[in-house]
């Protein structure tokens, strides 16, 4: 179980480039990238690309490629073309799995069976290419509870399609972390270290318009239950509003190990399931992002050793 890193920039201050390189300087191994970022980095020269990676001592596992399968404004033809393209990328670059969610909105299956559909022809596309489709539970579409992924998964009934599983994402549904390891099993082929919190209006865990400053920058409720610094709290990123978050929360996005995912426990379970892939971490927050980074892999590294 290798620890990877899904690249967001390290320091924003760098080109990518930099960033991948950074990223081999802090010791990482294994990256997940997205594949848009790749095509507009690859000029067309994907091969050359992939020899600078390789340069860096840097493995591609995935792609990401997070789109609305059933987004009902684009024609079915149009969203099937462009993801089976990056299918074919992933062949061609000999990188083994996409990434994606189902789609969709939380709570709303008027559209499983069609997402079914979809998945199956995406899942025979990507078996004759070598490459398997792995779809992520997300906390802001259709399917991201233990129970609609263990049944999405068993109606495609596909080795061409498996689950990247995402914790912090099932914290924020909320749904159980651990359990949800026992049930899912073979199906979680690879997986993204992210932590979470949920904050419900109301729960008195934070109070967004009353918050009180304290000596390291944090903001804290009046009694102090709980202390989150802004700069964790999710922002929808430009170009993802097919995701849908609910009105009555906040989704916290803290380093690994300040949040409510049990990573100890999580990783245990993996391990028990006879896990194979590796522990990308995925950090979306904002402040120092490279000692952010460096505090989630040493947090993974001390659970691992």
């Amino acid at each position: 179980m290798k620890i990877g890193l899904m690249i967001e920039p390290i320091d924003p201050g760098l080109s990518y480039t930099e960033n991948l390189k950074k990223a081999s300087e802090l010791g990482f191994k294994v990256v997940q990238l997205w594949y848009k970022d790749i095509v507009a980095q690859s000029r067309g020269d994907h091969k050359q690309f992939l020899k600078m990676l390789k340069s860096l001592g840097l493995e591609l596992k995935s792609l990401g490629a997070y789109t609305d399968i059933i987004d009902p404004d684009i024609p079915r033809v149009t969203i099937m073309k462009n993801f089976k393209k990056v299918i074919d990328f992933a062949s061609e670059a000999d990188v083994r799995f996409v990434i994606t969610e189902s789609g969709g909105r939380p709570g709303l299956l008027e559209g499983w069976d069609e997402m079914i559909s979809r998945f199956s022809e995406l899942a025979e596309h990507a078996g004759s290419r070598g490459v398997i489709v792995l779809v992520e539970n997300g906390p802001g579409v259709m399917v991201g509870s233990t129970e609609l992924m263990l049944r999405m998964m068993r109606e495609l009934n596909s080795e061409n399609i498996g689950i990247n599983f995402d914790p912090a994402n099932l914290v924020l549904i909320p749904d159980d972390v651990v359990k949800a390891v026992k049930a899912l099993g073979s199906y979680i082929m690879d997986t993204h270290a992210k932590d979470s919190i949920l904050l419900k209006k109301g729960s008195g865990r934070l109070v967004p318009d009353n918050r009180l400053a304290v000596p390291d920058n944090r903001l804290a409720v009046p009694d102090n239950r709980l202390a989150v610094l802004e700069e964790h709290i999710f922002v929808m990123p430009k170009g993802e509003d097919f995701i849908h978050l609910p009105e009555d929360v906040t989704w916290v996005l803290p380093p690994i190990g300040e949040g409510d995912v049990p990573f100890e426990e999580y990783i245990s379970a993996l391990k028990k399931t006879g896990f194979k892939g590796d522990l990308i971490i995925e950090y979306q927050g904002g402040g120092n992002r490279e000692k952010a980074v460096i505090q989630c892999k040493e947090y993974l590294e001390k659970i691992l050793s």
